[in-house]
């Protein structure tokens, strides 16, 4: 209960077109994190070096276009977060 309480509070902003925005971003990360960690960690089953390097490689690209693309900051912060926690 309390990640959903946390969910909305950062979500949550007094403009309804930024509430919008970052819970539909919130919602895209989340979704395609967990759908390409799965599909990821599926290439390098029985692999520990490979998973590591997956993971490394995982976190760095959704790191990087978190600070290269303000727009979709927040989408790839949760996506990378979702991406490694599924990996």
């Amino acid at each position: 209960p309390w990640w959903a309480a946390i969910s909305a509070w950062r979500v949550a902003d007094a403009r309804p077109e930024a509430t919008l925005t970052r819970g539909l971003q919130r919602i895209i990360g989340t979704v395609l994190g967990g759908v390409l960690g799965y599909l990821l960690i599926g290439l390098a089953v029985g692999m520990p070096v490979a998973q590591a390097l997956l993971i490394a490689g995982a976190a760095a690209t959704c790191t990087w276009y978190r600070y290269a693309s303000p727009r979709w900051s927040y989408a790839w912060t949760l996506g990378g977060v979702t991406l490694v926690l599924v990996m």
